[in-house]
């Protein structure tokens, strides 16, 4: 078994162990969880191929199975899979067992962060996973002016996002470290928090919006 599928099986383990805990009953949410993957998970996969083929990263053959799809190994693939499954996861534990609280943010926030991350997009045009990361923050923070208002004021959604950056902190780590993840040094800035660069926290945070976004969408109402 490859090292980076054994890392794909730690992140899923835990939330897909206690699916069936009652107070969250998460199995009931597989549907919109899917929904999601098939949405949101399909634009970041095809962003992922994309950059892969442009050398912009690459992945260490010596922690794979060896199977590989288009320009991704198989575990990519599953990596796209058990983030949202057990992020997502956390999100609904804090519905059922925290109460929700509104934050309010001054008229036109959502859209000045749209403008700055797209700004800075334009700036590191050059570094192809800067200018995306960036430009992937921007476009969420449109959305979120345009239509998705009611999740920033969320108190759950900013705290989906803290929460699920601790085991962002440890798994991609464990990717970036041995390295599993191999990144050109000419698609970033070079700066690292650990063995993980800076670009890989906006990545991440996007990612985890839209996959919120896409999920909230059709999961209706308890």
């Amino acid at each position: 078994m490859s090292r980076y599928l054994l890392i794909d099986l730690a992140i899923i383990a835990f939330p897909l162990i206690f699916s069936w805990w009652r107070p969250v009953r998460y199995y009931r949410r597989w549907p919109a969880l899917l929904f999601a993957v098939a949405t949101a998970g399909t634009a970041y996969l095809a962003w992922d191929n994309w950059f892969a083929l442009r050398g912009d990263w690459s992945f260490n053959p010596e922690y794979l199975l060896g199977i590989k799809i288009f320009a991704l190994p198989l575990e990519e693939y599953l990596f796209f899979l058990v983030v949202p499954f057990s992020c997502i996861f956390i999100y609904e534990v804090l519905r059922a067992k925290s109460r929700e609280r509104a934050i309010r943010f001054p008229r036109g926030f959502p859209a000045a962060l749209a403008v700055f991350f797209f700004i800075g997009s334009a700036v590191f045009i050059k570094q192809g996973y800067t200018r995306l990361a960036l430009a992937s923050c921007g476009l969420f923070f449109l959305i979120a002016a345009l239509a998705g208002k009611k999740l920033l004021s969320s108190s759950h959604y900013w705290i989906y996002i803290l929460i699920s950056y601790a085991p962002f902190l440890i798994f991609n780590h464990l990717l970036t470290a041995p390295p599993i993840v191999m990144y050109n040094p000419a698609a970033i800035w070079g700066v690292r928090l650990i063995s993980i660069p800076i670009e890989d926290f906006f990545y991440s945070y996007s990612m985890l919006s839209f996959y919120l976004l896409a999920y909230l969408a059709v999961r209706g109402r308890d």
